[in-house]
C-alpha cells in the first residue's frame, strides 16, 4: 500500500511532536502548545529543532507545509505559513 511521504514523515514523529505540528498547523500560539504539552517553552523549542532535523526544514513554515496532504489547496498551504511564523514569532 502506497502511502504519501506527508503521511510517513507524520508517523514517524513522536506522538508529542506529532501533537506539536497539529496545533502548529491549527494556528495555536506557543503558550497553548506548551500548556498542551506539559512542559516548558525551552522544551516546545527542543521538539521543533528534532522536527526540523528529521524533515531536513528550517522553519515551522516548511515543516507545516512538507506535512501537508498532497492535495491541500494553495490558500491553505499560505495559511499554514503565515500561521506558523507569527508563532515563530512566539516562541
Amino acid at each position: 500500500m502506497y502511502l504519501p511521504a506527508c503521511v510517513t514523515q507524520f508517523v514517524s514523529l513522536t506522538i508529542c511532536k506529532q501533537a506539536l505540528v497539529t496545533e502548529l498547523a491549527r494556528g495555536a500560539c506557543s503558550k497553548h502548545i506548551t500548556s498542551l504539552l506539559g512542559g516548558t517553552e525551552g522544551t516546545v523549542k527542543v521538539y521543533l529543532s528534532d522536527i526540523f532535523r528529521k524533515l531536513g526544514v528550517k522553519s515551522c513554515a516548511e515543516a507545516i507545509a512538507q506535512l501537508m496532504p498532497p492535495d491541500t489547496t494553495e490558500s491553505e498551504t499560505l495559511t499554514a505559513q503565515q500561521t506558523s511564523a507569527s508563532i515563530t514569532k512566539d516562541i
